[in-house]
């Protein structure tokens, strides 16, 4: 059907975009530890952004944790969803990682 190929269409897009993010991040990041010679600030912004990666993996986990163990347990509403399905947008939300770093890195540089 037009729908699945659709579907199929916008993960790979999406794909494609946070692979862009994850080279983006690290030329970024390869950048500014040469100008900033890996000082202390540059650092503990790493590290900043670093948790912040952390903390949006961890929500995205109990999130897919609470959608799909809690939901039948709780409500008893089967989501029925093929592995291959699951495994490609468990993919795209962790590959988001590197765009949330990227992102926080540029903040907390402006910041501290």
């Amino acid at each position: 059907m037009f729908y699945e190929h659709l579907d199929q269409s916008l993960l790979f897009v999406f794909f494609v975009i946070t692979a862009i993010f994850y080279l983006v991040n690290r030329v970024y990041q390869d950048k500014k530890e040469k100008e900033y010679h890996n000082d202390d600030r540059w650092r503990m912004s790493k590290l900043k952004a670093k948790s912040v990666s952390i903390d949006y993996v961890n929500l995205v986990m109990v999130g897919l944790g609470l959608l799909f163990i809690g939901l039948p347990i709780t409500f008893g509403i089967s989501l029925q969803i093929s592995v291959e399905r699951l495994a490609a947008v468990t993919f795209n939300l962790l590959m988001l990682r590197s765009m949330i770093e990227y992102f926080a890195l540029r903040y907390f540089d402006k910041r501290m």
